[in-house]
């Protein structure tokens, strides 16, 4: 019995995957999308509060700040740590339960059938296809109490008889932390291949938009925790700094050695034009700059010729 391989490539390009029905339609064949690495993390932004709780913080960065990020071109996820989320929290009381006669599978099966949401069918198109879900679930901790468990002597007996229903925090998992203060923190993913330095700015607008608002509900808003957009910014200064030093320095040495500034500048000018001779068209380029004296690029031989008048 042999066994065959097949490159994941060479698969997605197989007629196996292909289907007549989406090809007249326009859709192109699947391609397998590269890893991403490090370098994808764009930016992380954190924002603390006062007066607000955690998770009211943690909401607030869930459904204000991620979706107006996602909205930016280039961002791909936008992750959020730390907070809390809030949950519906059934706080049984075990006397009443006994006293009543019920146990703890019986408030788990009307706490699931007052906030399940359960589909009622789809309706297709020729271009999409529209689920229709039930909108008729609880959505306050005081509704969810008024939940009718069951009838004794015609008399109804509600959630809120027999436990406390309430806001609350999921278990922690992880934490934030700014300036040794309890924060939330979004940590923004940019596409592969996309711009790191245009999505930093794009996503620093989008954050810079969000300020009067978050300032109206008293959350301050960090935006500088991490941006790895300034160590290309840092690079290209060092980078720049490094070449003006060095023309200097060659300006200079050379000036030193030939004790003449008009042949320490022409020597100069001509370090910098050697560099296309690799690409220069065949014939053989001549540059004139003065009256004085012309360069003679010669791309065979990869060399450059000064002639002083």
């Amino acid at each position: 019995m042999g066994l065959t391989s097949i490159e994941p490539d060479n698969w997605l390009q197989s007629d196996s995957v292909r289907s007549p029905a989406l090809s007249r339609r326009g859709v192109k064949t699947p391609a397998l999308l590269p890893l991403t690495s490090s370098t994808s993390v764009t930016l992380v932004a954190g924002i603390t509060s006062e007066t607000r709780s955690l998770i009211e913080m943690r909401t607030l960065a869930e459904r204000t700040i991620k979706p107006q990020l996602l909205r930016v071109p280039g961002v791909v996820d936008t992750i959020v740590f730390g907070g809390d989320l809030k949950q519906f929290q059934i706080q049984a009381d075990p006397k009443k339960l006994v006293q009543y006669g019920f146990s703890l599978q019986d408030v788990l099966g009307a706490a699931q059938r007052a906030t399940g949401v359960r589909v009622a069918g789809f309706l297709e198109t020729v271009h999409q296809r529209i689920v229709l879900n039930t909108e008729g679930q609880t959505v306050t901790p005081e509704e969810l109490a008024q939940m009718v468990l069951n009838y004794q002597k015609g008399i109804a007996v509600r959630m809120g008889d027999v436990a406390t229903v309430a806001y609350g925090p999921t278990p922690v998992v992880g934490a934030a932390a700014i300036k040794c203060k309890p924060a939330v923190s979004l940590m923004v993913e940019s596409q592969y291949g996309a711009d790191m330095m245009s999505v930093s700015s794009d996503v620093e607008s989008a954050l810079n938009s969000l300020k009067p608002a978050l300032e109206a509900e008293q959350v301050s808003l960090h935006s500088d925790i991490s941006r790895p957009a300034k160590f290309i910014e840092t690079a290209i200064g060092h980078l720049q700094t490094a070449l003006l030093l060095g023309g200097v320095l060659v300006v200079l040495v050379l000036f030193l050695f030939l004790l003449s500034i008009r042949t320490a500048i022409i020597s100069a000018t001509a370090i910098p034009l050697t560099s296309p001779s690799h690409w220069l068209p065949r014939p053989t380029t001549v540059l004139r700059l003065s009256a004085h004296c012309c360069f003679v690029i010669e791309p065979e031989q990869r060399c450059l010729s000064i002639n002083l008048a």
